[in-house]
This record gives structure tokens, sequence and C-alpha cells, in this order.
């Protein structure tokens, strides 16, 4: 079974997310470690990070500051980022044949559902192993393309490149997500040492600014959101048969209405990236709610006029027999008498 994911409306932070953003602006005194010194470049991201609840110290009172990240580590706090996004899965089995911690488990099946991070081609995890450089590069990389539809990758393609000295000793298929953390600033070293480790106190800053850019991007719309979009416009429109006297101008308010939001979605569609047979599905949608427009004002205009009070306007004799009698509306001859 595939993950699970709650509503991610577009881009309204979690309170998992905007408690860490907003943690990043005042350190958090209850995360402080006796490793971790308050003046310390990665202080303020550990405090984040904890504070957020995905990271954790150990037992002893430290952070392991610059011990090696472990890739199990990782799987854990990614699975616990993903899991305050609304992340799940329905897995209950090791996703990894050599893995056996119930909690790398649960974040296991969280983080490789979701894409995230898929361990060895082999069905392995090598959880104790550590994490280089370049792969927490391509990890972050896809955190962000699974939360947002976009990858950090392609928000900075439209970010001139700053030079990453080293970047020429990544593996090929790595080096374009390094090039978009160095692009975003979430990497700020000229040197990025695509083979070395990442440090426990280094992840902490990764995470938190990846996640804060992540936060900032705007969500990919697709075909199938602007569908229901339209499908939502449609129902606040009357049935032609429902409309009476006591709902006609509210059945004509809800023509406006639709043809306000038919408009704005309409531009969504001309800034989407969808194919060609995407849009003209979508305008087969749109054209459909467009043609109860008509029917539904006349219906509305023809109960308003039925629904006035009929007067008599004057009273004329033509003659000893005959009298003319003028209406304020037209009647039915049947009606008449």
């Amino acid at each position: 079974m595939g993950h699970q994911k709650k509503s991610y409306k577009k881009f309204v932070a979690t309170a998992a997310t905007a408690t860490l953003v907003a943690s990043a602006i005042v350190p958090v005194a209850s995360a402080s470690f006796s490793d971790v010194e308050e003046t310390h470049e990665f202080a303020t991201y550990i405090n984040t990070a904890v504070e957020a609840g995905y990271v954790k110290g150990y037992a002893d009172g430290t952070f392991g500051l610059n011990d090696n990240l472990k890739r199990s580590q990782v799987v854990i706090i990614i699975g616990r980022y993903l899991e305050k996004l609304g992340y799940t899965s329905e897995v209950t089995t090791s996703p990894w044949s050599d893995v056996t911690d119930a909690e790398v488990i649960k974040y296991g099946n969280i983080v490789k559902d979701a894409g995230v991070f898929t361990g060895y081609a082999n069905g392995t995890l090598n959880g104790a192993g550590f994490i280089t450089r370049e792969n927490m590069a391509v990890v972050l990389d896809r955190l962000a393309k699974t939360v947002t539809g976009t990858s950090l990758s392609e928000v900075a393609e439209e970010i001139e490149d700053v030079k990453v000295a080293d970047l020429a000793t990544a593996n090929a298929n790595y080096q374009s997500s390094i090039q978009a953390l160095r692009d975003l600033g979430i990497s700020t070293a000229d040197n990025f040492n695509p083979k070395g480790n990442v440090k426990r106190g280094q992840f902490a800053k990764f995470i938190v600014t990846s996640v804060e850019k992540i936060d900032a991007i705007a969500p990919a719309v697709t075909a199938e959101d602007i569908a229901k979009e339209i499908a939502t416009v449609d129902a606040t429109l009357p049935a032609v048969a429902d409309i009476k006297a006591d709902n006609a101008v509210a059945a004509k308010a809800a023509v406006e209405a639709a043809k306000t939001s038919i408009t704005a979605i309409e531009a969504k569609i001309a800034e989407a990236k969808l194919t060609t047979e995407e849009v003209a599905e979508l305008e087969k949608a749109i054209a459909a709610v467009e043609a109860k427009y008509d029917a539904i004002v006349k219906a509305a205009d023809q109960a308003i006029e039925d629904a006035k009070q009929l007067t008599v306007e004057s009273v004329k004799a033509l003659n000893a027999t005959q009298v003319e009698v003028k209406f304020s509306k037209a009647v039915k001859k049947s009606s008449v008498i």
C-alpha cells in the first residue's frame, strides 16, 4: 500500500512547520545540550529542529554535534517531519531486510512509500552506515518534491548558479541537487565536499533551512485539483426546476459568483503546467458550467415576474354591457372569471 497523506493545503504551514520557522528566530533554551554552546553556529538550528519534534539528542544530555549522521537517523528525522505533515503508511513490516528497530521500521515505511529515502537496490538500508553529503542533498531535493510537487532543483533553475568549487567530484546524478542547495542558500560553503559524511549539527541546519524553503514553494497545480474546483463551482448553481420566487434572487447571485470563480480558474489553467489534453478536458467542464447560466437567470426572472402582485390598474365602461379592466400584468384568459 502507498503512503497516505492528510490534506496539505496550498502552503498554509502546519502547526509543526510554523513552530519551526518561529523558533528559527528565537533560540529555545529548553533544547540546549551540554556539548552545544549557545553561541555555536548550529545552536539555533538544533534548538529549532528539536522544538519542532523531529530531532532529538542523546540520553546523556549531549546532541552529538560532531558525530557522523547515520542513515537510520536520517530516516527517522525525515519520517518525523513527514508525519507532522500528515504522511502515514499502512505497511507495518520492515521496508528493508536489515532493519529490525521498530522506530526505523515505522518511519522507514513513511519515507520509502513517499519516495524520499529508498535504500539500496539490494533491499537493505545499512542504517548504521553514515550518509554522505551528496546523498543528503538528493534526499532533501526529493523531500521538497514529495511535499510540494516541486523539487529544490526545479526552484533553483530560476536562480543564477553560485559556484560550487568541487561540484565535479560529486556523482553526476547528484550534482543538480547539490547545486540547488548552494543556489538557495541551504549550503553556504564554497566547497560542498560531496563524498564527506554529514555531521549531526550540520544536518540540523540543512533540515531547518530546507523546510523553510519548502514552505515558500508554491504547490504545483494539477488538472485534478482544478477539476475539483470546477465541480465545486458547479455545485453552487441551483437546478432550474428548483427556482422559485423565494430563491430567485439568490439563484441569480449564484450565477454571478460562479462567473467570477470560473474566470479565476481559467487564469489558473493558463499558468499551470498542464498537457493539451488536460486543458481540453478542463475547458469542456467549464463550458458545461457556463451553459447553465442563461437557463438559471431566465427561470429566476420568470419566477420574480410571476410573483408580482396582480392589481387592477384601471376600469372603463365600453358600453352598457362591457367593461374594460386593465391589470398590472398579463393574465391567462381562462383565469379572468
